[in-house]
């Protein structure tokens, strides 16, 4: 029965599926301590949440298994872009001609997206098993989707806190089925950093203090995403990105071994990328419109979006 739906989910298109026990993971446990040192930021629907991210019978009272599954979104940068190699700014790039967007961003929002894939899959499972009750989790769902992910032996934690896979690095989605059928576990993944720091030692705010230790409070994706209001001088510089950072995944040698994801939802769209800062400080309501419908950018808001493109475009000493 687990190796039907299995192959059922790798069928549908998914990247990986595995399966854990509802138990939840020592690193868990580590989250209230987390939460309580300030890391979390702003965030305060972390907080509001907490109780049902550490229980897992709270978010979903009939679990038997939590199915974890994985959608690769890696892919390269257009060629009429013209960043240069594995989208990466070329150093003699005049500062303020470019706004940088996170590569989670490039295509169609992946909530949408995986959503969809796990609520056709959850009806799947139920045509062949009528008794099963399931529920969809993607990361806007108070689990921690992360830790579930690594539990299942999809891949492990890498320092820099994302989920690592040794078939697409780092370079994935991740999606959860909470069933009521108990299905023998997985073996949980085990991990492949080794001795690297790259991730830390790249982090151009320090955000990463230690491994696996994110200060959200020097992120630049938590400014530049879910911050809300004016920025002042706790904010970091933005280091040309105007929607999240991928500097960690950049570096990590994992995401050396990536490959072009096969979801079309996730093709980049040249008209966001080839943006100039200038434009994104002065975007109208149209082309807030046009340029994000259907985008995750719209997390950060037409507002945001002009808040940060203003705020790149300072100098150190305006910033100050």
């Amino acid at each position: 029965m687990k190796e039907e739906i299995r192959r059922l989910g790798l069928k549908l298109g998914l990247d990986g599926v595995g399966f854990a026990a509802p138990v939840l993971p020592p690193a868990g446990r580590r989250f209230s301590t987390w939460l309580d040192s300030g890391y979390g930021a702003g965030m305060a629907y972390l907080h509001r949440t907490r109780d049902l991210r550490l229980c897992p019978e709270k978010f979903f009272p009939d679990v038997k298994t939590v199915l974890a599954v994985i959608l690769n979104y890696y892919n390269p940068e257009p060629a009429d872009v013209q960043r240069g190699a594995e989208g990466r700014i070329s150093p003699d790039t005049p500062v303020g001609r470019d706004a940088r967007i996170s590569r989670y961003a490039w295509g169609r929002d992946y909530h949408k997206t995986l959503t969809r894939r796990l609520q056709r899959y959850l009806e799947e499972i139920q045509r062949r098993f009528p008794d099963a009750k399931g529920r969809v989790a993607v990361d806007t769902a108070p689990v921690m989707d992360k830790l579930w992910a690594e539990a299942a032996g999809l891949g492990w934690q890498g320092r820099h806190t994302n989920l690592i896979t040794r078939n697409y690095g780092s370079w994935v989605f991740i999606g959860t089925l909470w069933l009521n059928i108990e299905l023998p576990p997985d073996p949980a993944h085990s991990n492949y950093c080794g001795s690297c720091t790259k991730c830390l030692d790249a982090c151009p705010t320090g955000a990463l203090i230690s491994p696996n230790l994110l200060d959200a409070r020097r992120c630049i994706s938590y400014w530049n995403v879910e911050h809300r209001g004016p920025f002042g001088k706790e904010t970091p510089p933005f280091d040309r990105w105007l929607y999240g950072c991928d500097v960690c995944q950049e570096v990590c040698p994992w995401n050396r071994f990536s490959t072009p994801a096969s979801e079309s939802d996730f093709l980049p769209r040249s008209s966001l990328l080839k943006m100039e800062l200038k434009s994104w400080a002065g975007l109208n309501d149209a082309e807030y419109e046009k340029l994000t419908r259907g985008s995750a950018m719209r997390r950060a808001k037409q507002e945001g979006l002009r808040r940060n493109a203003c705020w790149l475009g300072k100098t150190k000493g305006e910033r100050d």
